[in-house]
């Protein structure tokens, strides 16, 4: 019985020397791929499977991505506020953000401004003035005409701009005539800036004084670069487009002034065709407000 005791503890001595055996050797395995890796002992084969390198590469993919800078493009979207509503809700379906210049003293002014404002687009005054040449009854109500006198001149733009709620900006409706003489344009820039608005300048003339009275103020401003919808014609619109899309590639920012209102149905739908094609090209559309300075 001693005997077939001692035989049964003999092989239990050497099972444990077995397991003793193994243990030592996957310890010693484990160090050496603890100091040739460097990585607290992962095997090279589950480092290579490893998610934290995979996430590091993501990261540097990320990092360089973020270095590239995309162009930013401002649509700004005039008429607003009339008693033609064609494309006004083609305009407020767009998921972009863009800005809407409201007419005051119309019908829809308020709730143009309010149904803009609840979608989350920007909203500024476009403000009537005089042009040149053209009908005065295509100014508007409330048009700054050129026989107005300084303080006439700030009374009315200070009643137009309250006419449009959550406005944070104007640009000028028509006004050839107004934008190019300072002794007119002088006083409305003062009325915004006492607002706190920014201002865009519709260019409807070369020799107008906008950007430069605004920049002697201090009041921030930018100009049109593209008019996209003088021709009633989608494919012309979507042309237009393109060039926004080259002007702000150029330089980086872009500024486009399409419409509402009679055959713009059409510009509504145009941006929308465009918009996945600019943004192929890194094209960033941005509020107005992010373009002036």
């Amino acid at each position: 019985m001693l005997k077939q005791y001692k035989y049964k503890l003999a092989w239990i001595s050497v099972a444990l020397c077995l397991v003793i055996g193994i243990v030592t050797f996957l310890q010693a395995k484990y160090d050496y791929n603890s100091i040739l890796l460097g990585n607290n002992g992962a095997t090279f084969s589950s480092l290579w499977n490893s998610s934290d390198i995979n996430v590091g590469m993501n990261k540097n993919d990320q990092s360089a991505s973020k270095k590239v800078k995309k162009a930013q493009v401002a649509i700004v979207i005039d008429d607003f506020g009339q008693s033609n509503r064609e494309g006004v809700m083609e305009m407020l379906s767009i998921n972009r953000p863009l800005t809407f210049a409201v007419m005051p003293n119309l019908e829809n002014s308020v709730k143009d401004a309010a149904m803009a404002k609840e979608k989350g687009f920007e909203i500024i005054v476009h403000l009537p003035m005089q042009p040149i040449s053209g009908k005065s009854r295509w100014m508007g109500p409330g048009g700054i005409t050129f026989d107005m006198g300084v303080e006439q001149i700030r009374q009315r733009v200070l009643q137009d701009f309250d006419q449009v709620p959550f406005a944070v900006g104007f640009n000028n409706h028509m006004g050839s005539l107004i934008t190019s003489k300072e002794k007119l344009m002088s006083p409305i820039l003062e009325v915004a800036k006492e607002k706190g608005f920014f201002v865009l300048d519709s260019r409807t003339t070369e020799d107008s004084k906008v950007v430069s009275i605004s920049k002697s103020l201090g009041i921030p401003c930018a100009k049109r670069d593209v008019f996209l919808d003088e021709v009633k014609n989608y494919e012309h619109m979507k042309k237009q487009l393109k060039v926004l899309s080259t002007i702000a590639l150029t330089k980086g920012t872009a500024i486009g002034i399409g419409h509402v209102g009679q055959g713009d149905k059409k510009m509504a739908l145009a941006i929308s065709e465009m918009i996945p094609v600019m943004e192929e090209q890194g094209i960033e559309f941005v509020y107005l407000s992010k373009l002036v300075h």
